[in-house]
């Protein structure tokens, strides 16, 4: 019997012990209050961060610094804005301790400070390392606060204890946020003219006659159509000003072989092409781009007062065939390495139809007052007029008369 209490004391005693450990796991009266820097030595050591690891709800961002610039090697090693890096090492750097909070596991998830999981939780794990693949610091990132200061709740992935950290942190998961969304910039002033290729429909080709034209001319309209407006062809020719990304990955990764929906060609006043191609993959619009050069046209004159000679067309003033050829080469080599998901309106500046531009063709009117069938042959009866029955039948009763009568 002795025997038996002893073991039962033994483990009230355990337990006791083990809810007091627990207790003052979160007992505000326990919990650190040090102050300063969340991440030691992070400020010191910024400029040796050669990768971000960020984690939340199974998913993965990775940047990567290269030899000049930083590139997300999650989506294929597109280039990362700097400015977006920047800001988040800076903002980790600025994140001060307030007050210690829970060191109890059993309390993380209150705090949203447990570690990621797939598909679950609120927490966003950062992990910055140096060249050598060294951890510098890393973070997990729970609930905010709510209150007029920006603050959360952190811990260190392998530290127990939790604190509540002054400072805010713009992050997204979203890879747009990370990459520089716009791919071209060429403005409709620069653009000579667009031709646009299909295999569903005749090739379209608009163009100007000179630079400073408002609009931009339909070639080959049908006989008896004509376009919409006098600017409609303008939007084709827009087609590639500030021409932006939804998503982007290598271009080996986006067949356009047997899939191709259109092909339209911008030709510069100063001989710069860009070719657009395009796709569906999954319901989805993508593009790929290559810059290539063609002679460059002509400027037309402007049209001849009466008794003038004409004007002969005179070269396009612009970049030299130096400058081209280089502008090609970055092009070629920053974006025609990839393929881009984009906005449907966008993408339908490069896939436009002919038929799109133009009106309706006018139906035939029937005129307004039709000539009706005469069935008793009097000619000089008005249209719309009854016929005068009563002489009809006086006339039908005379005699004919023969040629002997005369």
């Amino acid at each position: 019997m002795k025997q038996k209490t002893l073991i039962l004391l033994t483990l009230i005693t355990a337990v006791v012990v083990v809810a007091a450990v627990v207790s003052m796991k979160d007992d505000p009266a326990l919990r650190p209050t040090e102050q300063g820097p969340f991440l030691v030595g992070l400020k010191e050591r910024i400029n040796d961060v050669a990768r971000l690891e960020i984690s939340s709800g199974g998913t993965d961002v990775v940047v990567v610094k290269n030899e000049e610039d930083w590139a997300l090697q999650s989506s294929g090693g597109y280039p990362a804005k700097f400015e977006v890096v920047k800001a988040v090492l800076l903002g980790l750097t600025e994140l001060d301790r307030v007050e210690g909070k829970t060191s109890n596991p059993e309390s993380y998830s209150k705090l949203g400070v447990d570690a990621p999981q797939p598909g679950a939780g609120s927490s966003t794990q950062i992990e910055l390392f140096d060249a050598s693949g060294s951890s510098i610091a890393a973070i997990i990132m729970g609930n905010r606060k709510t209150g007029k200061t920006p603050e959360m709740y952190a811990r260190e992935p392998d530290a127990e204890q939790a604190w509540l950290i002054h400072g805010q942190l713009n992050l997204q998961m979203d890879p747009s946020f990370w990459i520089e969304k716009e791919i071209t910039n060429i403005a409709p002033d620069r653009v000579a003219s667009v031709v646009i290729q299909r295999s569903d429909s005749a090739p379209l080709r608009i163009y100007k006659d000179r630079p400073s034209d408002a609009n931009f001319l339909i070639e080959d309209i049908p006989s008896g159509r004509e376009p919409i407006s006098e600017s409609i062809a303008n939007s084709v020719a827009s087609g590639l000003n500030y021409l932006s990304l939804e998503e982007v990955r290598p271009a080996g990764e986006v067949s356009f072989d047997g899939a191709l929906v259109a092909k339209a060609t911008f030709l510069s006043w100063d001989g710069f092409v860009v070719q657009v191609e395009t796709t569906r993959v999954d319901d989805q619009n993508w593009i790929r781009l290559f810059a290539d050069t063609d002679e460059a046209p002509t400027i037309q004159p402007d049209p001849n007062q009466e008794g003038e000679e004409p004007a002969p067309p005179v070269p396009f003033d612009g970049a030299s065939p130096e400058e081209i050829q280089a502008e090609i080469e970055k092009f070629n080599s920053t974006v025609g390495s990839w393929a881009y998901r984009v906005a449907p309106y966008k993408l339908s500046s490069f896939e436009k139809r002919m038929t799109e531009l133009l009106r309706e063709p006018k139906a035939v009117e029937a005129p307004e007052n039709p000539v009706e069938f005469d069935a008793f042959g009097i000619d000089d009866q008005p249209i719309g007029e009854a016929p005068n029955f009563e002489e009809l039948m006086n006339a039908s009763d005379e005699e004919p008369r023969s040629p002997d009568d005369e």
